[in-house]
């Protein structure tokens, strides 16, 4: 079983030729590069990347062996503050949730929480999907299933 830290690097296949990478930040958070190779590279390739989108991930995607750790990065700390949006779909309220501000929460319009990231923690199996819908430049549906 693989242990988690901050800064690992891992492969993650995609289909046949398809390798995206992610870096684990602050534990659940993950930052996904947003590029997808067809081939096994350099981690210093790949860190070159920009994130597609960071998000929690549950940890059963790195300890199962799915994500395979190929190395390490020192990605910068600012890269562990991530705002997300909570959705209570019977009150309907919307507010944004940072971790650095002591989880306080501050109520937010639809419009704003489109743009954060769903407060929520997400399988292995539905990254894979959702970096797929990425790279294919279509909506991903567990994405908007979670979005007001």
């Amino acid at each position: 079983m693989q242990k988690i830290k901050r800064g690992d690097v891992y492969e993650i296949t995609l289909g046949a030729n398809a390798f995206a990478y992610a870096v684990a930040l602050k534990k659940p958070l993950y930052g996904f590069f947003n590029k997808m190779f067809d081939h096994t590279v350099p981690i210093d390739e790949v860190a070159k990347a920009d994130f597609a989108f960071r998000c929690c991930v549950a940890d059963s995607a790195v300890k199962t062996g799915r994500w395979v750790k190929v190395g390490t990065c020192k990605p910068d700390h600012i890269c562990d503050q991530i705002t997300f949006f909570t959705y209570d779909r019977i009150s309907g309220k919307l507010s944004s949730y940072r971790e650095s501000e002591n989880g306080t929460d501050k109520p937010l319009s639809p419009d704003e929480a489109r743009l954060l990231e769903p407060a929520a923690v997400w399988s292995g199996e539905q990254v894979e999907d959702r970096l797929r819908d990425h790279f294919a430049g279509r909506p991903n549906q567990h994405l908007l299933s979670m979005m007001p």
